[in-house]
């Protein structure tokens, strides 16, 4: 029996002592750090201010600070420096939210390779106003359990780069706000998110006005109810691809591309507004001040809940803006009654986009003669007429046969020999499509411009060794009927005759010049360095 007692007591010891186990933090007035534990000895720590961790979940998409601040919420602006104990590894806290939120003076986190993150469920605004953090390394977190990362990185605004690539969001329900006001963010891979679950992205990448680039090409917004200020004061990016952008379910569109300053145009062909109320579009496309084309599907057109007020800053402050049928843009015509397919007789912003189905080049081959060499003009047509890019990009697989001149904003490129030979030269469209005309220049055809040697530079190692320098004339093919002058600069360490017969007379260093005559009458010539190296392996300079 007493055997039995002992057993009991050793039992429920290790009860106690497990039990014990928490999450806590320490913060040291002295040191202004915060260090986050995982153990049993929370009682332990003199050294500063103990707070228990809470894990605090909410899931409501439409309210980002529906949930208590962190314990340590009352000291947030005294932390200097946040560290992770290695202990904290065997945490498995199944929220994170708000637990660096307005932690404004850290710029880093140590020791965050120790958050285990397979149980978190909830990480919204888990790093929001971290303002001094410039870098921080997420790329171990495990995400497949997450529903909400609503302003997880809002407002980290000296934040330049995170690696979220490997996140897995299958389950995320909330990315509202999820980058909002990251400015100096400059790349951000979401490529590989999961969004078929999202129903709330407003605001998710507001104010990144940094990001020249953004792959939203495969996000599944079936689900999204809420998108109002997505894209709002992206200003650098260069385009958007939201061809899988389904927008059925979504009720607010207010200023979602709000301040896109840098995008030319936006293809919203899969947008769906049926009966939409006019009211949740407000200053849909404000501010975006070199959008000149905004393309809809003729077979989707945008149609309005009747008897609503329509916004009338839809389109304030697009100076570039036309519709079709030339329907250009007026600061007395802003609202939304000018959100459809611009015709003759019914001028609106909208246009149907037609795609380049081919491109012609005339003439159709070049070949070059004495009477062409200052360049031949290509001109180039994208069909069909009435394609709605007709950009092209010119290149060619012969850079030392061709020199190319970009004038495609006239309607042509120039090409200009530069060395014999055949090449192609090619126009793309920005779609892909293309089409090429072969170039020849015949060998011998342009006119000399100047002599080289064959080597860039020589070395003798004893008086009186020879070396044969060769020269070439260029352009390649070219001649020159005129004599050749050969100078050394200093004839006591090397000699140089007629025939470009090379002699070493004395240790040291010179220049090897070639001089030709211009039509002018006089000379210019090109020149090489020469060393002639004494026994004990010394180059002497002159």
């Amino acid at each position: 029996m007493k055997k039995l007692l002992i057993l009991s007591a050793l039992l429920l010891g290790f009860a106690s002592q497990a039990q014990a186990q928490k999450m806590y933090t320490v913060f040291n007035e002295g040191t202004k750090t915060l260090t986050f534990y995982y153990d049993g000895k929370s009682s332990s720590h003199t050294e500063g201010t103990v707070f228990d961790i809470t894990c605090n979940k909410s899931f409501d998409y439409d309210n980002f600070y529906d949930m208590p601040l962190m314990p340590w919420a009352d000291i947030e602006t005294e932390v200097e420096q946040v560290s992770i104990d290695p202990s904290f590894a065997k945490a498995r806290p199944t929220s994170t939210a708000r637990w660096f939120e307005g932690l404004t003076d850290i710029k880093e986190i140590k020791g965050i390779e120790y958050l285990n993150t397979s149980e978190v469920e909830d990480m919204k605004h888990m790093f929001s106003e971290c303002y001094s953090l410039e870098t921080l390394d997420v790329a171990h977190f495990q995400t497949g359990k997450v529903r909400s990362m609503g302003g997880m990185f809002a407002s980290c605004t000296r934040l330049k780069a995170v690696d979220v690539s490997g996140f897995d969001t299958r389950n995320v329900e909330n990315m509202a706000g999820m980058f909002d006001e990251c400015y100096e963010l400059k790349t951000l891979d979401v490529s590989g998110f999961d969004t078929g679950n999202v129903i709330a992205m407003q605001c998710m990448f507001r104010s990144c006005g940094k990001l020249e680039y953004l792959d939203v090409s495969h996000f599944d917004t079936g689900n999204v109810v809420q998108m109002w200020m997505m894209f709002g004061g992206c200003g650098s990016l260069k385009n958007l691809d939201l061809s899988s952008f389904d927008t059925r379910k979504v009720e607010t569109f207010d200023q979602l591309f709000d301040g896109c300053s840098g995008l030319t145009e936006l293809h919203l062909e899969s947008f769906t507004v049926r009966n939409f109320d006019p009211g949740n579009m407000k200053g849909m496309f404000t501010y975006c001040n070199g959008l000149q084309r905004i393309y809809v599907s003729p077979d989707n057109p945008w149609t309005f809940e009747p008897g609503k007020e329509m916004d009338n800053n839809m389109f304030s402050n697009c100076p570039r803006l036309r519709g079709n049928s030339e329907t250009r843009f007026s600061e007395d015509h802003t609202g939304a009654d000018y959100a459809h397919i611009g015709t003759s007789d019914n001028p609106g912003y909208f246009s149907v986009y037609h795609a380049p189905e081919g491109v012609e080049l005339d003439p159709a081959e070049i070949v070059f003669n004495n009477d062409n060499l200052d360049g031949v003009f290509l001109y180039y047509s994208v069909l069909p007429s009435n394609a709605s890019n007709t950009e092209v990009k010119w290149s060619t697989n012969g850079y030392k046969v061709v020199v190319l001149e970009d004038y495609s904003a006239r309607g042509y490129c120039i090409v200009k020999p530069r060395g014999p030979g055949q090449c192609t030269v090619t126009a793309t469209a920005c779609n892909g499509v293309s089409a090429s005309v072969q170039v020849t220049v015949p060998m011998g055809i342009l006119p000399f411009k100047k002599v080289r040697f064959d080597v860039n530079e020589v070395t003798l190692y004893a008086k009186g060794e020879k070396i044969q320098l060769n020269v070439v004339y260029e352009p390649e093919g070219s001649t020159y009927n005129g004599k050749l002058r050969f100078v050394s600069t200093n004839t006591k360490v090397a000699k140089i005759n007629d025939k470009g017969l090379v002699t070493a007379v004395g240790y040291g260093h010179c220049k090897l010049q070639v001089w030709w005559e211009l039509p002018d009458g006089t000379e210019d010539c090109t020149q090489i360095y020469i060393d002639v190296v004494s026994p004990d392996g010394d180059r002497i300079r002159d």
